[in-house]
């Protein structure tokens, strides 16, 4: 249900600030809740997370300085934290929704920065390439070959226009990595062929969620105005076939899983998820 509600929210955002500087969360040397603070990134504290004490973060452009010489820059649009005793253990951030081709693109640019294999990706594009989005999406991480453990996902969102978004995700703290720290990870492993990428959509485009809803509130604002024209005041009811006409569909699209998250009730959710979405629309186009 916390995914079907994060894609909702970023659906319904008109996307974060494309000019501002981005934040800069520099867990290159140390991933404690001071240096979360001392980025200036702003954070709102929510219930207790997976881990421990957790914190939820909006719209801004964050740059994430990583061991190694690693940087990864996103304009997140929602994102959650998780601490426990004073350490980040989880940090997992969605960017913003584009079409196919250019969450592709990103992804291909991760692939490259870690040298990880091309083939399930591209299945997974050829199988989408028409719209039928997969049931899983699509996720991909080193693993235990980097330190800390780095993963990207392609999510589906629920913009019939736009239909995917990226998120990013970062774990610390795992069993078989106990013996790494960040200090281990600078002398050791080997600098990046690619050091500083971006996940938000190649050659700087940003796409607005309220296009998909264009063609919905062009039609409503024509039926407006010839009742205006014909002296009537009252808004068209559902009954009415042409108030059907204008008022957007929104498909039912399953929440992805993720291989380092826990299972998620997508069913309920993505049912829930509609009533919400359809109501919220309904009452701002009848303003």
């Amino acid at each position: 249900m916390k995914g079907i509600v994060a894609l909702l929210l970023i659906t319904l955002a008109a996307g974060g600030s494309a000019n501002a500087a981005p934040v800069v969360l520099d867990l290159s040397r140390s991933h404690s809740f001071e240096d979360l603070m001392r980025s200036g990134l702003s954070i709102k504290e929510i219930a207790g997370g997976l881990h421990g004490q957790a914190y939820s973060i909006q719209s801004q452009e964050v740059e994430i300085r990583l061991p190694a010489g690693r940087s990864i820059t996103q304009t997140m649009v929602l994102g959650t934290i998780d601490t426990q005793n004073g350490e980040l253990r989880q940090l997992s951030m969605y960017g913003e929704v584009m079409p196919l081709e250019q969450a592709v693109q990103i992804a291909h640019l991760f692939h490259q920065s870690y040298d990880l294999p091309t083939a399930a990706m591209t299945a997974w594009k050829d199988a989408n390439r028409n719209g039928i989005r997969s049931v899983n999406g699509y996720s991909v991480s080193p693993v235990l070959q980097y330190y800390p453990i780095i993963s990207l996902a392609i999510d589906g969102s629920i913009n019939q226009l736009y239909p995917w978004v990226v998120r990013f995700e970062i774990d610390w703290g795992w069993k078989e990595q106990r013996e790494w720290n960040e200090e281990r990870a600078w002398r050791e492993l080997p600098r990046p062929a690619i050091a500083a990428i971006s996940l938000d959509p190649p050659g700087g485009l940003r796409y607005d969620p309220r296009d998909a809803y264009k063609e919905s509130l062009e039609a409503q604002a024509k039926f407006e105005k010839e009742l205006a024209a014909k002296g009537a005041t009252s808004t068209p009811t559902a009954t009415q076939s042409t108030s059907i006409k204008a008022k957007p569909e929104f498909p039912l699209v399953i929440q992805p899983e993720h291989p380092l998250s826990f299972p998620r009730s997508w069913i309920v959710g993505a049912i829930l998820l509609l009533a919400v979405a359809g109501g919220t629309l309904f009452k701002f186009l009848r303003k």
